[in-house]
């Protein structure tokens, strides 16, 4: 429940008190009223959250889905910067290629499953998709 997304603050919030912490917590993603066909949480593990035995993983994920998200990408461990910008790129690639989303993230890990230098799965495998 501590997990956020962290935001600068506005010019205009300085020296007046509101609700602006520069924190977007789950609780807070959870209210909000999305149409969004894809949220892409590609920071290391966004899809990490409190086990529940009632609820499942409570994590940023959820919340995004509960807010109206169809689709969300996120990651269950870290994985270095750089080979996730590769991954993201190579993501969005094939997807404006007319790829849906899951047909973009398999043709990605499939790509790097065939390079030695990227076939070890803690590269690809901890980036997943929760979807309709």
């Amino acid at each position: 429940m501590n997990s956020a997304l962290v935001f600068s603050k506005s010019n205009h919030s300085i020296g007046h008190q509101d609700k602006d912490d520069g924190l977007l917590h789950l609780d807070e993603i959870s209210n909000l009223r999305l149409d969004a066909s894809l949220v892409v949480l590609s920071a290391c593990a966004t899809g990490e959250g409190k086990v529940t035995r009632t609820e499942g993983v409570l994590a940023l994920t959820r919340g995004f889905y509960l807010a109206g998200a169809s689709n969300v990408v996120y990651s269950l461990w870290n994985i270095p910067d750089h080979l996730t910008c590769e991954f993201m790129l190579s993501f969005y690639r094939s997807y404006f290629s007319g790829k849906t989303y899951s047909a973009a993230l398999r043709e990605v890990k499939m790509n790097m499953i065939s390079k030695p230098e990227t076939s070890l799965p803690y590269i690809w495998a901890g980036i997943v998709l929760l979807g309709r």
